[in-house]
């Protein structure tokens, strides 16, 4: 099965708990089982989608513009 980014949004509306400071999830995910670290989730999910950025939702910012040139000049 292919699975598209939306479809991490119903990982959103699974109920997750802190497991000696890892947020896991409460119940099974797509074939994540009970007590699946949400960073293991997201990294298997940039392993199949390069748009998808972890530390977006890791730190709940927005996804780094590519266009800007960081380099000193």
């Amino acid at each position: 099965m292919l699975y598209e980014l939306s479809h991490l949004d119903a990982l959103g509306k699974t109920t997750v708990g802190d497991e000696d400071g890892d947020l896991v999830t409460d119940e099974p995910f797509l074939h994540f089982p009970t007590g699946t670290p949400l960073f293991h989730i997201w990294s298997w999910f940039k392993s199949l989608h390069d748009g998808f950025v972890v530390a977006v939702k890791l730190y709940n910012t927005s996804t780094p513009d590519a266009s800007t040139d960081r380099k000193s000049k």
